[in-house]
Formats: structure tokens, C-alpha cells, sequence
């Protein structure tokens, strides 16, 4: 996610495993990034939404046995405030693509652990947008869904914000 000067990476995999860090790196210089704060838990596969005054961490999984999760986790990018679970997405998913507006933060796809009833397969790769509104601060809901064959899903897709879409590749 990102502020008007500032990107962040939360949670991911780092040399020693899966990560609960939130880094900060400029926009204006190539400098390294720093440890800025911590998220919740140890974190990966979480997609990235912007408010203009907050980063948010959708989804994801925790922990080295990859429990995935439903949580909505927030941080402001004014203060170095660890990040806190304000609310929950419609399904527990890691790999989504996190897309942002002015007043939303949408995660599109991702997978699931769950066995997919076209297939069988363990994982389930998911179509769902959901949909987090930014200033009621409250559970996600379902805003559509990505036009993808059933069964195929999308999982780890990046997520990309326009100014009056939003964009899965």
C-alpha cells in the first residue's frame, strides 16, 4: 500500500520465514526500506489497500502453518502505530489482489482451504470483490465478482487502482 510519499510492504516472507513487520520505503530516493511497525501477526499473502491516511492489510496467512485468514488490519501512515484488526473480509483467503478508491479498499480473488466442489482439489481459488468501506470502518461485503470460468479462480494477482476502475492482472 502507500501514502502520497511512502510505500509499505506488510507481513510477507523474509530469509528467517513469514514476517509480522510493516517496512516504509520513499518514494523521492532509492533508500532502503526501515521497520516502520508490526502487524497483528506473522503475515503473508495479505493484499494492500490505501486511504489517504491509512494502509490496510486484507486477508492473508498466519503463521508457518498457513492458517488463512478473514481480517482487515489497519495502520496510519502518520505515526509509527502498529497495525490493529479493525474488521473481516467475507471469506478467510491469502493471495488476493487489494485494489483501492478514494472511500474503499476491494480484495479480488485469492485462495481458500477448502475443497473445491468442481474439482475436488484442497485449495479453492475464489472470484469473489469484496468490498471494505474506508470510513465506517465495518466487516467487508460482496461487491462481484471476478468474470473467470468456475473452478479457475484467481489467486496472487496484483491488484491495480485507476481513477474510476479498478484492475486484476
Amino acid at each position: 500500500c502507500s501514502s502520497s510519499t511512502h510505500g509499505f510492504t506488510m507481513g510477507g516472507t523474509d530469509d528467517t520465514g513469514n514476517s509480522d513487520r510493516i517496512d516504509k520505503f520513499p518514494f523521492a530516493s532509492q533508500t532502503n526500506a526501515t521497520d516502520w511497525a508490526d502487524c497483528t501477526d506473522i503475515l503473508n499473502g495479505g493484499a494492500g489497500a490505501s486511504s489517504p491516511t491509512h494502509g490496510y492489510i486484507l486477508g492473508g496467512s498466519r503463521g508457518a502453518a498457513s492458517i488463512y485468514v478473514n481480517i482487515i488490519e489497519r495502520f496510519p501512515f502518520a505515526s509509527q502505530t502498529d497495525s490493529v484488526d479493525i474488521a473481516d473480509l467475507t471469506l478467510a483467503r491469502s493471495g488476493g489482489a487489494g485494489i483501492s478508491s478514494c472511500e474503499d479498499g476491494y480484495c479480488a480473488g485469492g485462495t481458500t482451504l477448502a475443497t473445491n466442489p468442481a474439482n475436488g482439489a484442497p485449495q479453492w481459488t475464489r472470484t469473489e470483490i469484496d468490498k471494505h468501506s474506508f470510513a465506517s470502518g465495518g466487516n467487508s461485503t460482496d461487491h462481484g465478482d471476478i468474470p473467470v470460468e468456475t473452478g479457475a479462480g484467481a489467486s496472487s494477482a496484483a491488484g491495480v487502482s485507476g481513477t474510476t476502475h479498478g484492475y486484476i492482472v
